[in-house]
């Protein structure tokens, strides 16, 4: 190999890995980034996690509710799906391994208010539908 072919090949390489590196140097910022959380809005939060769980009476029930959960995402993403008490806590298991820190107050308190709603969506289904029909 002469050596004009050996330096146009160091040249190449070098080449590719400066532009590796500058790719590495740009991209890697973004990719380390989290998605930015939600804008929420927490006077709206609790007054919507109250409307879904009215028959829970006690507001601290909610204020743990908006407090954990809505620390990542809005209430609307789990208000509209029912889910049996285990399921709850099967789920806050899931979200306690993705960063939430809820103390085992809170997780009754949210367990019991997303139970709450889940009830009060039954009872509004059921008035919707009416009473059964007998044949």
């Amino acid at each position: 190999m002469t050596s004009s072919t050996h330096n146009a090949r160091l040249r190449k390489r070098s080449r590719v890995l400066f532009y590796l590196g500058m790719l590495v140097l740009i991209a890697a910022p973004a990719l380390a980034q989290l998605p930015p959380r939600p804008v929420i809005d927490p006077a709206k939060e609790l007054a919507a996690i109250k409307a879904a769980s009215e028959l829970d009476s006690d507001p601290l029930d909610a204020e743990a509710v908006r407090d954990i959960c809505t620390a990542c995402h809005s209430s609307s993403q789990f208000l509209g799906t029912p889910r049996s008490s285990s399921r709850w806590e099967q789920l806050f298991g899931q979200m306690a391994q993705q960063g939430a820190r809820p103390n085992d107050e809170q997780v009754d308190r949210i367990v019991r208010a997303a139970s709450a709603a889940d009830r009060c969506r039954a009872d509004r289904a059921r008035r919707v539908r009416g009473p059964p029909r007998r044949g």
